[in-house]
């Protein structure tokens, strides 16, 4: 917000996000970074299921947790459509490394279109890249074994892939489940735009020469590797810098393997020593880079600026001798204006009279 109100913007912004990782993507056995240029949005929805508690020995034909239950059975036998085109523009970046007949179903996805989906919702990274993903995340309900609750909560997390909305989740999923029942609801505050809920973001620009930089870096940091745009399907800070800055980059300089990538947010999740070093040298080297390019620029400023102060000034007139300039301008245009106009002709000739003489002269 300081940045933004002084009318600063900047060049580019790289945070974390892909990675350079090998069999990630379908078809493809080469190692690949993948910079994040956009994130999906993210929305958490509350499910709240209300009916009449009571004993369980008598449970009625609709409990609280059943209902609950079979809500989010629905969601995820429903999943959202996908589409192909996030995954498509990722491979014209990278499908030199496709054999023949992969690279021709990536081309053709209005033929072999339903194959490859199948193929890529096989895998949760794959699946992710190609739709807006439903994942229930909390669930809570009774307090006792033979007590029937009278409410059920659950919360399901949604990542939304670029085109769909906060507002376009909620009215779905509320069509979807939403009854008598149970009732769809924000999962924080009462309304769906706050802190906790985004659009994705904007879509950084992969021809500029701060992506060509960062690309170059990446390939001579980890030999061989192919290097594409993707959609980061979590969540980063960068987003809030999208007022001020164009091109927000999201990569983290290291080789993910998939094990590794599996131990992501639980359990014994870990870095390698290796992994360690190439990411200090990464950014050693991409600081000393924009560091020497921002220094030439300030050179070549200062150079303009020198050739400005030393061409030659024209001659200041002072404000006296402009002003008696200006008023004898005004003075010749003012007799230009003055127009003469001819003398009446007479109608009688003139009388001239004797001159008379004073008395005594």
């Amino acid at each position: 917000e300081t940045l933004q109100a002084r009318g600063a913007q900047l060049a580019f912004m790289l945070d974390e996000g892909g990675a350079v990782t090998r069999g990630t993507l379908y078809g493809i056995d080469r190692p690949v970074g993948q910079v994040g240029i956009s994130e999906k949005g993210y929305l958490s929805l509350r499910l709240k299921a209300k009916v009449s508690g009571g004993h369980s020995a008598t449970p009625p034909e609709r409990t609280a947790i059943g209902s609950l239950g079979l809500a989010i059975a629905a969601l995820e036998a429903n999943p959202f459509p996908q589409r192909l085109e996030v995954v498509q523009f990722m491979m014209g970046f990278v499908g030199e490394a496709l054999p023949f007949f992969k690279r021709m179903r990536y081309a053709n996805a209005w033929l072999f279109g339903g194959g490859l989906k199948r193929k890529l919702a096989a895998h949760p990274l794959t699946n992710a890249l190609t739709r807006t993903t439903t994942a229930p995340t909390i669930i809570k309900g009774g307090s006792a074994e033979n007590v029937l609750p009278a409410e059920a909560e659950a919360l399901i997390n949604f990542r939304m892939l670029p085109g769909d909305t906060v507002v376009d989740v909620f009215q779905s999923v509320s069509e979807m489940v939403g009854d008598e029942v149970i009732e769809v609801l924000p999962a924080h505050g009462e309304t769906l735009q706050d802190e906790h809920a985004w659009d994705p973001t904007p879509v950084a620009d992969v021809d500029s020469p701060e992506f060509e930089r960062l690309a170059e870096l990446i390939r001579a940091t980890f030999p061989g590797a192919l290097v594409a745009p993707y959609l980061m399907t979590g969540a980063t800070d960068s987003r809030h810098y999208a007022p001020i800055c164009q091109n927000v980059f999201r990569f983290s300089p290291f080789f993910l393997t998939a094990e590794e990538a599996a131990l992501m947010h639980t359990a014994n999740e870990r870095l390698s020593f290796i992994n360690a070093g190439r990411m200090v040298a990464f950014y050693q080297e991409l600081i000393r880079l924009e560091s020497s390019l921002a220094a030439e620029s300030e050179t070549k400023e200062e150079t303009e600026l020198l050739k400005f102060e030393e061409e030659p000034k024209p001659r200041r007139v002072s404000q006296r001798k402009r002003l008696k300039q200006t008023e004898l301008e005004e003075e010749i245009s003012a007799e230009e204006e003055i127009e003469i106009q001819p003398l009446p002709e007479d109608d009688e000739p003139l009388e001239v009279k004797p001159l008379r003489r004073n008395k005594g002269e």
